[in-house]
C-alpha cells in the first residue's frame, strides 16, 4: 500500500474546502490526532507493520465525509444532515482508494471507515473488525478529550442518560437535548471501548473527573455515584 500517496490524496481533497472555516480546521486536526491515538493503540497490541499501515490509512480517512458535510450543512450532526461515514465510504469506493490500496487492503479500510461511528460493528473478517475497533477507540479518545470541556450554568441533565450510565449502558443519542447531555453521552463511550490502552488513557487524562466536576458545577447535582460507577467499570476491565 502506498502510504505517501494516500496522505497526498487526503490532503489534496481536504484543501478543496475553506480552511478559514473553524469546523474544517477542527476536523483536519482531529484526523491527525486520531492517527496518533490509533498508532499508540496498535503499538500496545504489538501489531505487525502491515496491520499498522491499514489502521493508519483507515484513521486518515475515517472522517473524510465530514468535510463535505460541514461545507454543505454546516453541522457535524448526522441526524440533521447525512451519514458522514457512508459518505466517506462512497468517496473512497468511487475510485479514490484504488489509487493507493490493493483490493484486500481496500476492503479492510472501507469496512473501518463505514463502521467507525456505527452503534455496533457488523460481522466481518478478523482484520476488518480489528481495524474498525482501533479506529473507533482512537476516535473516541480524541472526542472525549477535546469535546465537552465547557458548560453554561443551570443545565438540566437527562434522567434517561443518567440511568444509562448507572446501568453501564451506552447512551442513546435520542436522549441528548443540551450540552450537558452531550457530556453524559461522551462518558457513555466508556461502555463501548475495545482496548485496555484506551481505558488507561481515560484514567490518565482524568477525563471522568473533569467531566463530572464540570457537570456538577453547572447543574448543582452530586454525581459522585456516576463517577464511581464509571471508574470501577474501567478498573474492572483493566484488571481482567
Amino acid at each position: 500500500m502506498d502510504i505517501k500517496k494516500a496522505k497526498a490524496i487526503f490532503n489534496d481533497y481536504a484543501k478543496q474546502f475553506d480552511f478559514n472555516d473553524a469546523s474544517v480546521q477542527r476536523k483536519y486536526a482531529h484526523t491527525y490526532r486520531v492517527i496518533e491515538y490509533a498508532m499508540a493503540i496498535s503499538s500496545s497490541l504489538n501489531l505487525d507493520d502491515q496491520m499498522k499501515e491499514l489502521i493508519y490509512v483507515a484513521s486518515l480517512y475515517h472522517d473524510i465525509g465530514r468535510f463535505k458535510q460541514a461545507s454543505i450543512y454546516h453541522t457535524f450532526d448526522d441526524s440533521k444532515s447525512l451519514d458522514h461515514a457512508k459518505l466517506g465510504y462512497d468517496l473512497l469506493k468511487d475510485g479514490m482508494i484504488d489509487s493507493f490500496a490493493k483490493k484486500e487492503d481496500a476492503e479492510v479500510i472501507l469496512f473501518a471507515v463505514l463502521n467507525h461511528s456505527r452503534k455496533e460493528i457488523p460481522q466481518g473478517s478478523e482484520d476488518q473488525i480489528l481495524c474498525a475497533k482501533v479506529v473507533r477507540d482512537a476516535d473516541k479518545m480524541d472526542i472525549m478529550k477535546e469535546q465537552g470541556n465547557s458548560l453554561s450554568n443551570d443545565v438540566i441533565l437527562s434522567k434517561e442518560l443518567l440511568t444509562s450510565l448507572k446501568s453501564k449502558e451506552v447512551c442513546d443519542n435520542k436522549n441528548v437535548h443540551n450540552a450537558g447531555d452531550h457530556i453524559l453521552r461522551l462518558l457513555g463511550f466508556i461502555y463501548d471501548i475495545n482496548f485496555k490502552y484506551t481505558y488507561k488513557f481515560i484514567l490518565k487524562e482524568e477525563i471522568i473527573d473533569q467531566k463530572i466536576q464540570l457537570l456538577e458545577h453547572a447543574t448543582h447535582q452530586n454525581l459522585d455515584d456516576v463517577a464511581t460507577i464509571l471508574k470501577q467499570y474501567i478498573e474492572g476491565v483493566i484488571k481482567c
